[in-house]
């Protein structure tokens, strides 16, 4: 699906407390700000708020868009993506 310049996308960053090679790791759902796609200034990716959060264990991570115009609901659509726990031992 290719979304359209104006929508709008947001990422919750849910991460692994038990991972040992962490700490000061966040328990709860960590939300992104929201940004708009063909957006400029604040309305698109912060590079240190993604240092941020790509530099904790992340166990899961929900996408939520929403089109420009949509009425219905909050978010248009949403999709969780879960990080394969096995390609983190390989990584040690």
């Amino acid at each position: 699906m290719i979304y359209n310049k104006g929508d709008t996308v947001q990422f919750d960053y849910m991460f692994d407390t038990e991972d040992e090679h962490f700490d000061n790791v966040e328990n709860h759902t960590v939300s992104s700000p929201t940004y708009v796609i063909g957006g400029t200034g604040s309305d698109v990716p912060n590079e240190d708020h993604m240092a941020y959060m790509t530099g904790r264990p992340i166990q899961a991570i929900r996408v939520k868009v929403h089109e420009k115009g949509d009425r219905v609901g909050e978010w248009t659509y949403t999709s969780t993506i879960a990080v394969d726990a096995a390609s983190k031992s390989n990584a040690e």
